[in-house]
């Protein structure tokens, strides 16, 4: 008896763990600072982005979801559709700061697009990051 509900239970974590699904991203992002006119910095990124959309949940690097780690948080969070997973996080500094994160994932186009920005209102410094990356769907 005891076999078969440890089957039973076995059986209905099955569609669960299928549903939850992972993207490795990979490509370039660019930062530039607005304020001062510098030039553009570009780095080579990888971020591993878990997915499962009945369970409603999103797991995410924290560079992904900077605004919902500042002490004062605005926006945090992810909307799951069938073919589009978009997360807006947008959280203000002790001193002030905004800082944001935006970025979604085409399924179908296996892309994601980011933009953030670091806003300073005292100084009037403006840091945006943008970029476009690859996406594979693999492990969650």
């Amino acid at each position: 008896m005891m076999r078969w509900v440890v089957a039973a239970l076995a059986m209905l974590a099955l569609p669960l763990a299928a549903q939850t699904v992972g993207y490795d991203c990979e490509g370039v992002v660019s930062t530039e600072n607005l304020f001062d006119g510098g030039p553009v910095q570009s780095s080579r990124e990888h971020w591993h982005i878990v997915a499962n959309p009945e369970a409603g949940y999103v797991k995410r690097a924290p560079e992904l979801a900077a605004g919902c780690l500042q002490p004062t948080v605005e926006v945090c969070g992810c909307e799951q559709a069938p073919n589009v997973i978009s997360c807006r996080s947008l959280g203000l500094t002790r001193e002030g700061v905004e800082v944001g994160m935006d970025f979604s994932i085409d399924r179908n186009a296996n892309r994601m697009k980011l933009a953030g920005r670091r806003y300073d209102p005292k100084s009037g410094s403006v840091i945006e990051t943008r970029g476009e990356l690859a996406c594979e769907p693999g492990r969650p």
